[in-house]
């Protein structure tokens, strides 16, 4: 007897180029999070500038919270946990992902 809970969705179907476009796309992104975090490690761009960035760019936007701090000259696991606690963000938020109140408080603090 199937349990209908347990059904699995079915990939959709990519052609041989859908999988070309999405590996460009993907190789594209990688290359617009990594130049952003060496930015923000040589202290070329600041933590406020990625938030607006990640308004119009989704690359920007899925970078995960805690990379981003990480990122930054200083900041370690220890401090980025420490960031990530004080204004209550779960580990795997990424920077599209924050409300409001969390978004405000990050830009405060690193004006």
């Amino acid at each position: 007897m199937l349990d209908n809970r347990l059904a699995v969705a079915k990939l959709p179907y990519l052609s041989a180029q859908d999988r070309v476009n999405a590996r460009a796309k993907a190789v594209a992104a990688r290359r617009v999070r990594a130049r952003v975090s060496s930015q923000l490690a040589a202290g070329e761009l600041t933590v406020p500038a990625v938030m607006i960035q990640a308004r119009h760019d989704e690359a920007i936007a899925r970078m995960k919270v805690r990379d981003v701090f990480e990122s930054l000259a200083g900041v370690g696991p220890q401090k980025a946990t420490q960031l990530m606690a004080k204004f209550k963000i779960a580990e795997a938020k990424r920077i599209g992902g924050l409300g409001p109140r969390q978004r405000v408080e990050v830009i405060k603090y690193f004006s």
